[in-house]
């Protein structure tokens, strides 16, 4: 399932439809568990395959969404990928809880497979019904780039300025951390919030910013989005520029 992601967005790059993804998940999920014990000695390989890429299938898509958050919103990727990581292993362990409960007391009988069967079932329908009932996930979780969605272009215009912001790195050559520092300020932010995401000391935010501004030999965060081109794609010159804190 991976290799044809890969795959897929290496041979159609822009143009290739992650909801396809979302699309194959559940469908292997319930085939796994619900047709294939009909198919006799060849349903534990099978079925395995199908648990496998439906998990692997989930977990890029969650993968994605949570990357295109961090991306358009700004959100820490190391807080909300830990948070992520802390639910999976807590209905994880739930989980192993629930069957092992469900074996220990007997529920429902036959070592409490049926009570775990139909919990699974449920599980299954429940998150087939909550996924198909969303005209798209663009509609709910903000995920607007698995369909081309109307964040398209802004989308375009972000990694276009990423990709300035690397040219100007290159030709000035500032530090690793110096560019990532230039990004964060061609997107307008404050040195506060710039020392929040970097995971850095609010000095040396003002230092890495002082120096950058050394290099470019430039004095105000508007010669920055002169010099980056910022103002032609925001639209309207000055607009929404920021002080320069003191530096």
């Amino acid at each position: 399932m991976g290799v044809l992601v890969f795959l897929g967005v290496a041979v159609r790059g822009g143009r290739f439809d992650f909801g396809i993804i979302y699309r194959v998940a559940l469908p292997l999920m319930v085939v796994a568990l619900f047709l294939l014990p009909t198919l006799g000695h060849v349903q534990g390989m099978a079925a395995s395959f199908c648990v496998s890429a439906g998990y692997t299938a989930q977990s890029v898509l969650i993968m994605l969404i949570m990357a295109n958050i961090c991306y358009r919103y700004g959100v820490s990727a190391l807080w909300l990928f830990g948070i992520e990581r802390s639910v999976r292993q807590v209905s994880m362990w739930l989980g192993r809880l629930v069957a092992d409960g469900a074996q220990s007391f007997d529920v429902l009988g036959g070592n409490g497979e049926l009570f775990i069967s139909l919990l699974t079932v449920v599980a299954i329908v429940t998150a087939t019904t909550i996924l198909f009932s969303e005209r798209d996930l663009s509609s709910r979780w903000g995920a607007n780039f698995l369909a081309g969605g109307t964040d398209s272009a802004a989308m375009i215009r972000k990694q276009e300025l990423a990709d300035r912001c690397a040219e100007v790195a290159r030709a000035y050559k500032l530090s690793t951390r110096e560019e990532e520092v230039l990004l964060l300020l061609a997107q307008r932010k404050t040195v506060g919030i710039i020392e929040r995401e970097l995971f850095i000391a609010n000095g040396t935010a003002k230092a890495h910013v002082r120096h950058i501004y050394q290099k470019l030999d430039i004095h105000t965060r508007q010669e920055l989005f002169d010099l980056l081109g910022v103002e032609a794609r925001e639209g309207g010159k000055g607009a929404g520029a920021t002080a320069d804190e003191g530096l």
